[in-house]
């Protein structure tokens, strides 16, 4: 286990957004696709605050996670835990399946790749 500082920087501001967008965004494309793009670079971002794992490593970690929560979103578990009343449990998992969620996942993770490939460090590696 390790702690990345600029990793972590990138989570808080990338979490301040998210917040921002879920708090004050009621439309029909920024809440449900950007905050979706920008939420899979969040978690990428906090996990490599924390874990010393390859980009690819990274990428599929996420992933497969978001899959997981996007299809956690076909059964009503926020009824099944008894949350209905908690509107903070909507936040999370969201409120229904969307298929088109899985591009938006796509362009977050694509965003990162190419970002994690023009580092200065990776280019360094690539040089030597």
């Amino acid at each position: 286990m390790t702690f990345n500082i600029r990793y972590f920087l990138w989570f808080l501001i990338l979490l301040a957004i998210e917040v921002t967008i879920a708090l004050l965004v009621h439309d029909r494309f920024i809440r449900p696709y950007f905050g979706d793009v920008l939420v899979v670079i969040m978690i990428y971002t906090f996990i490599k605050t924390w874990l010393k794992i390859t980009v690819r490593q990274g990428l599929l970690v996420v992933f497969v996670f978001a899959s997981l929560v996007e299809f956690s979103q076909l059964w009503p578990l926020i009824k099944i835990f008894g949350l209905e009343n908690c509107q903070m449990a909507y936040w999370f998992p969201g409120t229904g399946f969307n298929s088109l969620d899985f591009i938006a996942y796509s362009i977050g993770l694509v965003f990162v790749y190419f970002i994690e490939n023009q580092s200065p460090e990776k280019k360094n590696r690539n040089n030597n």
